[in-house]
């Protein structure tokens, strides 16, 4: 009866390279979320600039996220940013290569749906123009309320247009050497 030697070695050795392919497929995912989240910020719509500052992503090894924010609110979006990545930092332990990709503003996603974003000029659906509201001192504010940049969907858009190029970072890092 024939014997089957040195399969032990063979089976460490095959273990051992799934284990290389799952590091670099998730070099490869943090790679394409950095991407996304880069690229996406140049259609942000921005008015103060928190919305553009609140971007993220978050992978089981790393967490890429330098908001700054400014105006009276700062302290309560620094406090939402901050457990907002915390919980998608919780959702990416585990051991299948992932990464999240996110805006943490409380209006990113009325923003992102609102097909006027980036293009009112000011100026309502009914034609009125927006006005700045009052600060407490009873005079009215020098902040605009609309952004004259960025567009809607600027993150789902900068998906679908480059879903080649971020396949092929993850593709890349991922290959068997």
């Amino acid at each position: 009866m024939a014997t089957v030697t040195g399969l032990d070695n063979i089976m460490r050795n095959l273990n051992k390279e799934i284990g290389q392919i799952k590091n670099r497929t998730q070099a490869g995912i943090t790679d394409a979320a950095l991407f996304i989240k880069d690229g996406s910020k140049k259609d942000v719509p921005v008015v103060t600039g928190n919305l553009r500052n609140s971007a993220f992503i978050v992978t089981p090894t790393r967490t890429n996220s330098n908001a700054v924010f400014k105006n009276d609110k700062t302290g309560k979006m620094a406090m939402h940013h901050s457990a907002t990545v915390a919980e998608s930092k919780a959702k990416t332990i585990g051991t299948i290569p992932v990464a999240e990709v996110g805006y943490t503003a409380v209006y990113a996603a009325n923003v992102h749906e609102n097909p006027r974003a980036g293009k009112t000029e000011g100026i309502s659906p009914s034609g009125t123009l927006y006005r700045a509201p009052i600060n407490p001192s009873g005079k009215r504010s020098t902040m605009k309320l609309y952004s004259t940049v960025g567009k809607w969907h600027w993150l789902q858009d900068f998906i679908l247009h480059n879903a080649k190029e971020i396949l092929r970072k993850i593709e890349a890092r991922g290959k068997i050497k």
